[in-house]
């Protein structure tokens, strides 16, 4: 099919995913490749800039690593860590991602079985 004038399409890799699991320990890594592609200026919604050059959002590398410990069938403990590059970007330019953040806790299962 073919494209409009001056657009390229997006390069994103497959995203991946490794998950061991051994009973009560279980651990994902999941990674994200994007490659530069075409935007829009947040502000004026243009697709090109004042001088006419198409707009381009810089590809990125996102890696996240997620883990969880199961204490009984009814509780667990949870982390994860999201942007474990550290990368500055922006899936839409305009809304900056996060840096580097976590979150933990615990989970409780309540009814669902036995």
């Amino acid at each position: 099919m073919p494209r409009p004038e001056g657009q390229t399409p997006e390069r994103k890799a497959p995203d991946f995913t490794f998950r061991p699991g051994s009973g009560k320990f279980d651990a994902n890594l999941d990674g994200v490749f994007t490659g530069k592609r075409r935007d829009y200026d947040p502000a004026f919604f243009s697709r090109f800039d004042g001088q006419g050059r198409p707009i381009y959002n810089g590809g990125y590398t996102k890696l996240d690593l997620a883990g969880s410990y199961r204490l009984s069938p009814l509780v667990s403990l949870f982390g994860r860590i999201e942007n474990l590059l550290n990368q500055d970007y922006e899936e839409v330019l305009g809304y900056p991602a996060y840096r580097l953040n976590f979150s933990a806790g615990m989970r409780f299962r309540i009814g669902g079985g036995k």
